[in-house]
């Protein structure tokens, strides 16, 4: 099982952005969509719902409640988000414990973009983007 704190590390190298900023208070979107999959899988490998908030710098656990309540939400606005939590879980599943302290890096990387104003026009529009 891998530690909340690694799924952290192997999201932010698959990513591209960094861990603080993951674990920052910006509310944009695909910071909050990695922050979708972290809990997804972090659930996913048995951790507590205030386990995972407090490895992600939140208040509490309504934080996590709240994030997966609005996961389809977010995979209709990325759709490489299920790939990313598939990659993740692996990844989390294969990598021994302390992958911070090696020098490993994802052979695949995503790159989650946030969407485009139209787009986010249009999903408002359809009643789907809060």
């Amino acid at each position: 099982m891998a530690r909340v704190a690694d799924i952290i590390t192997i999201a932010s190298r698959m990513s591209g952005i960094s861990e603080h900023a993951i674990k920052g208070d910006r509310r944009w979107r695909h910071y909050s969509a990695i922050r979708c999959a972290i809990y997804q899988v972090a659930r996913d490998n048995q951790h507590s719902y205030p386990q995972m908030a407090r490895a992600l710098n939140r208040r509490d656990h309504s934080s996590a409640l709240s994030v997966l309540r609005h996961r389809k939400l977010y995979e209709t606005l990325f759709p490489q988000l299920p790939a990313f939590c598939e990659a993740l879980s692996l990844y989390a599943a294969q990598l021994p414990a302390f992958v911070a302290d090696t020098d490993w890096t994802p052979p695949v990387s995503f790159a989650l973009r946030r969407p485009a104003r139209r787009r986010m026009a249009r999903l408002t529009e359809w009643g789907l983007a809060a």
